[in-house]
Parts: structure tokens; sequence; C-alpha cells
């Protein structure tokens, strides 16, 4: 079989609150042994891949839902936020009063002041897991002290390069958020947790598509040989621009009519599956 460049998201995709399965790892690693090239497509920010990411070690990356490429380990395409967009949207939220981190290459970057807040939503969805052996817990009290590590608190918005921005429990719809700062800007509603339930604000006309066809680009490769997997509203570019797109079953109906073959859901190993049932390993 012909190598394939296989575009896969990654929170409901591949893992599934910071964790990811044993049938999943066992897939991704067969799959770049058969010379298949792998894309990490997800809507994170290179600091805030999380530790069963980083453990793959992917080369190829689009983070930050496509304002942020990595190919063969180097940044290949970074594209921020304006200063004066950054003013009119952070402006925006503050007045709403609703919260928000904004995502760079660096850093997660957070009001001054708030990151102390920022860290007790993260130790409240810790509290909500139940059932946990003494390791697990300890993992998650990890992956909090990563999230300590990578978030910082900003002084001057002129001094950072924003991709993105991520609100959080927003008190109005995303349509009227769009109604009141305009059709300048990318919106994406987003369903991650309950507790990180909200959206994404960032340059229009960026998004998973134009990661991938940077990537195509970089590597010389065709469309014909892209598969790409995904399950939310963030995937949906990129599932319309892939010749062949898997879905997960747990889904939302609206990403589910874009796929050509709908798999298992996360927690039934649907990503190895589809790898499998496509007699890639």
């Amino acid at each position: 079989m012909k190598a394939k460049v296989i575009f896969f998201d990654a929170d409901g995709t591949i893992i599934k609150g910071d964790k990811m399965s044993q049938s999943t790892q066992n897939a991704l690693y067969p799959l770049k042994e058969e010379g298949h090239t792998l894309v990490l497509s997800t809507g994170r920010a290179l600091p805030a891949l999380g530790q069963a990411l980083k453990n793959i070690q992917f080369d190829n990356i689009i983070s930050s839902g496509g304002n942020v490429i990595q190919a063969d380990g180097k940044i290949i395409y970074n594209v921020h936020l304006s200063y004066d967009e950054l003013v009119e949207i952070t402006n925006y939220l503050d007045e709403l009063e609703i919260p928000y981190h904004m995502e760079a290459s660096d850093y997660i970057w957070l009001k001054a002041g708030e990151k102390k807040n920022y860290l007790a939503r993260h130790e409240s969805l810790l509290s909500t897991k139940t059932n946990v052996t003494q390791q697990q817990y300890e993992q998650e009290l990890r992956n909090l002290s990563s999230v300590e590590e990578r978030t910082r608190e900003m002084q001057d918005l002129s001094q950072i390069k924003v991709n993105k921005i991520h609100y959080f429990h927003p008190t109005i719809t995303i349509e009227q958020i769009r109604n009141e700062l305009g059709d300048c800007f990318r919106y994406t509603p987003l369903s991650l947790s309950n507790v990180f339930s909200g959206g994404e604000i960032s340059r229009l006309g960026i998004d998973k598509k134009v990661g991938m066809q940077k990537v195509l680009e970089h590597f010389g490769d065709s469309l014909d040989q892209v598969i790409a997997v995904g399950d939310d509203y963030n995937d949906i570019e990129m599932l319309i621009y892939s010749p062949y797109s898997i879905v997960l079953d747990h889904a939302p109906d609206e990403v589910k009519k874009y796929a050509d073959f709908i798999t298992k859901d996360i927690t039934n190993d649907g990503f190895s599956y589809a790898m499998q049932s496509l007699n890639l390993i």
C-alpha cells in the first residue's frame, strides 16, 4: 500500500482527559514503522500538548487549530493576532466577565492576577474524579504541575504573540459573540469538559485545512495520500478537505456528516479500530 499522510485530532480522537489508551499507542508506532507520515492536528497550543502526547514525540504537529505548524520538528508557520485585535477581543471578554487564556507557541498567557483562578479550575476538575488509583492520582498531580509551568501572567499585550484565545463558560452564545465582534475573526465552539467548555477566537481564514496544505507542501506529498481523523467542530475543515475522512462515533451529528467512515468511539479505541479496518496496521 502506498504510504499515507494521516492527519488526526488529539482530544476525543487519540486522547481522553490527557490519557492515551495502550491500544492507540500500539497503533501509532506501527503506522510510523509502515512508513506513513503522522501529523497530530490539534486545537491545543504547543506548550499545552500534555505528557501523553509528548511521549509519542510527534515530529509533525498542526497546533492551535492551524495557527502554528511544526514539520520535521521545526516550526514552519506561525500566525498570530495583531495587537489591535488582541485589545478588541480581550476588552470585549473582560466587559462580559468571561474568563479566557491566550495561547502562544511559548506559553499560555493569562491576565495579571488570573493564574490562581486558572489553576483552581484545573484543581476542580481533578477533585471531580473518583475511583482512581494512587498512581493515577499522582499522574494527575504531575499534570497540574505541568499546567502551572506552562502558564504565565502577562503585563503588556504588546509584548506577546498570541495565536488564539480560548474562553470559558460564556454567558452568551457564540452567535452573539460573532454578531458583536464581527466577521473579522474565526469562532469555534468547543466542549472539552464541563470545566473547560466554551470556544476559541482566532485569525479569520486559519484552520486545520490550512495546516494540512502547509504540511503537504513541505513534504511534497499529494492530497490523494491523505486520511483525516477527528471528532469535533474544529475538525470540520480538515475532514472536508481530506479525500477520505474518519469520524469517531461520539462526535456531534454535524461533524459525522463529513465522514466517509464512522469508527468506534474513543472509549472503544476508535482510532486503532479505524487503522486496522483500513489495513494500515
